[in-house]
């Protein structure tokens, strides 16, 4: 497995990260697809993030370092994942702020020398109350039975601002819920929906916007 430190030694060497290893490239390729669609549509200079099941935690690495080069001034990001699953987020999160500060109530890390936080949650904590610009969810829905799917989408639909951005993706397949395609979720049209099939992490990404 790639080292923690080449993940983010040079966030201004996309090729180089791009060509390290299958699941950086795949991240880098889906981080650039979701900044370049929140980019644009929304002209704003700061962006608040929440991602459901966002594994090791790599892909907001990428995203909101991609944000920055883009010229974003601040960019908050929330996980909610299994509690198993925030320990690694946690060390791969800390290992990237390192010499940050750390509130342990608010599970916040803040990066010492960039305008970036991150806000990590487990599923054990009560979900927040706040607007986001942009949702993403890859692969992590299509794996939840039909309850708490559900209740994931009920929470995208109250979540999301007016106008902001779900990224979303099932992989054929994969699924264990009776949720078997895109437009069988109840999403809101109250924002923009950005999905894509994913057939492996290295497979290519078909988007379409709905």
């Amino acid at each position: 497995f790639l080292s923690r430190q080449h993940l983010y030694n040079d966030f201004d060497s996309t090729d180089n990260l791009g060509r390290t290893s299958s699941l950086a490239s795949f991240m880098a390729e889906t981080a650039t697809r979701i900044v370049d669609s929140c980019q644009s549509h929304n002209h704003k200079d700061s962006y608040r993030i929440l991602e459901i099941g966002g594994g090791i935690g790599l892909l907001s690495i990428f995203v909101t370092e991609f944000l920055l080069q883009k010229g974003i001034k601040q960019v908050h990001y929330t996980h909610i994942d299994l509690p198993e699953t925030s320990r690694f987020q946690h060390n791969l999160i800390s290992d990237y702020c390192s010499g940050s500060e750390s509130c342990a109530s608010t599970k916040t890390l803040i990066h010492p020398s960039k305008p970036i936080s991150f806000s990590l949650l487990d599923t054990s904590s009560e979900l927040p109350n706040c607007d986001y610009d942009c949702i993403i969810n890859v692969m992590s829905m299509c794996e939840m039975d039909d309850v708490n799917a559900l209740k994931y989408v009920e929470y995208i639909n109250r979540s999301c601002r007016l106008g902001g951005l779900v990224f979303f993706s099932n992989c054929y397949g994969m699924a264990t819920n009776s949720i078997c395609d895109v437009p069988d979720y109840p999403f809101s049209s109250f924002f923009r929906l950005l999905h894509a099939y994913l057939d492996s992490p290295t497979s290519s990404l078909q988007d379409e916007y709905s």
